[in-house]
């Protein structure tokens, strides 16, 4: 299953399928959802190891908290998973998807191209495009961001972008031919970035604020 760092969260819900847990119980619970957000299914030792890096390595207290969860999770008799984290993470995958989907058309009709010819997007194996001097894979590295999985972007502190925000920063970037040639360029303008009556005056350079 392809790793999102997302997923719909229903507090309700999650109230409800843990009432009369233990605090202890409750934690260990959420340890394994959000393992299997990021590596999908997994075995009963990683389950147990998990939980152990949270009880100081006391084996016969994670032992007795996954004994105790295992209901809470589907098997095949090797791996088990929580099936609702996988419907919420396959919808949230299905959003994104549309989501980039919709900044491509936008990038399209704001540069005047036929979406039936792709052949000036950002071509995403090479890192290159053809004939719009776009050298560089915004659309994809805008993705990770927008998505929260970009590991540089959390480590400059660079804060929480929406997707309507980033569909600006794109707008405005192709419009004003930016040169961000690299994944770094592209987040340090970014971060500085604001929209504002002068950006759309700029051309080949960043506007820092």
């Amino acid at each position: 299953m392809a790793k999102d760092p997302r997923f719909n969260f229903y507090v309700d819900n999650w109230i409800g399928g843990t009432e009369g847990f233990t605090l202890e119980q409750d934690g260990a619970y959420l340890a394994l959802i959000l393992m299997q957000s990021r590596v999908g299914r997994f075995t009963e030792v990683q389950a147990i190891d998990k939980l152990m890096q949270r009880t100081r390595g006391n084996t016969a207290v994670s032992t007795g908290l996954w004994k105790f969860l295992i209901p809470k999770f589907m098997t095949d008799g090797v791996l088990f998973w929580s099936e609702r984290l996988e419907t919420e993470m396959g919808k949230s995958k299905v959003h994104s998807e549309k989501q980039s989907e919709r900044v491509k058309k936008r990038w399209l009709k704001e540069n005047g191209i036929d979406s039936g010819n792709t052949t000036v997007l950002p071509d995403n194996r090479s890192g290159s495009g053809i004939g719009n001097g776009i050298d560089n894979n915004w659309i994809e590295w805008g993705k990770l961001i927008v998505e929260q999985n970009d590991q540089h972007w959390d480590a400059m502190k660079g804060r929480r972008i929406s997707q309507d925000e980033m569909d600006s920063f794109l707008s405005v970037a192709t419009r004003n031919s930016w040169t961000m040639k690299t994944q770094n360029e592209f987040r340090v303008s970014l971060k500085g970035f604001k929209v504002t009556g002068s950006q759309t005056q700029q051309k080949n350079k960043y506007k820092i604020q």
